[in-house]
């Protein structure tokens, strides 16, 4: 009866702690991994034709989608200096929408055994650290560099949640190529990209 006395609180504490632990020991070394989400013909909105850029890691995903232009009423509620239309910003997803501003940025090798990457930060985050983004950004979309992107919201999975979704064939994968995250060149569209993959029906549907 001793259990019994001790508040829930405790118990419950002690049980998010253990399955975290255990979660940490099972997924805790493996890298975050980087993927390009091709939606299934099925998602609904706004995930439907969506390819979404993610980091995926044992603690979730989260990520921008690449293909979805902002619509005049969701630009008239872009915060700040991205209201007046002079740096071009994309729907990066629902969740933090339109509050939180990310912005990619594309950095090329430099040393040997380097590779092209992408960085994805907050907004403010990164403006702290490089007080000339606004110029740089603009200086970008107007040369047509292909450098910065910049998003309006986020893409969201809790721990679990995509790999359930993946298993399902909600969502098949590709490399995250520069052509496919500037949505820039031949084949880097989502109904391109869809059409070569091999149908899967979503939970419940037939084949």
């Amino acid at each position: 009866m001793k259990f019994l006395q001790k508040p829930i609180w405790l118990f419950v504490l002690g049980t998010f702690f253990t399955l975290l632990g255990i979660a940490a020991e099972r997924y805790g070394n493996r890298p975050e991994r980087e993927v390009v989400l091709i939606a299934n013909a099925q998602l609904l909105p706004p995930f439907d034709q969506s390819l979404v850029l993610v980091k995926h890691g044992w603690l979730g995903a989260r990520g921008v989608i690449l293909n979805k232009p902002l619509s005049g009423n969701q630009k008239s509620q872009l915060p700040g200096i991205f209201a007046n239309g002079d740096i071009e910003v994309s729907y990066g997803g629902p969740v933090e929408f339109p509050e939180k501003i990310y912005v990619l940025k594309w950095v090329k090798a430099e040393q040997a055994g380097e590779t092209d990457h992408f960085v994805i930060g907050e907004w403010e985050t990164v403006l702290k650290q490089d007080s000339a983004l606004p110029d740089k950004i603009r200086q970008d979309q107007k040369n047509g560099a292909l450098i910065y992107r910049v998003f309006a919201g986020c893409a969201g999975w809790g721990i679990q949640q995509l790999e359930g979704e993946l298993a399902g064939y909600g969502w098949f994968t590709a490399a995250p190529t520069h052509d496919l995250i500037f949505q820039k060149g031949n084949g880097v569209d989502w109904d391109t990209l869809y059409q070569q993959q091999p149908y899967k029906p979503l939970p419940g549907q037939k084949a």
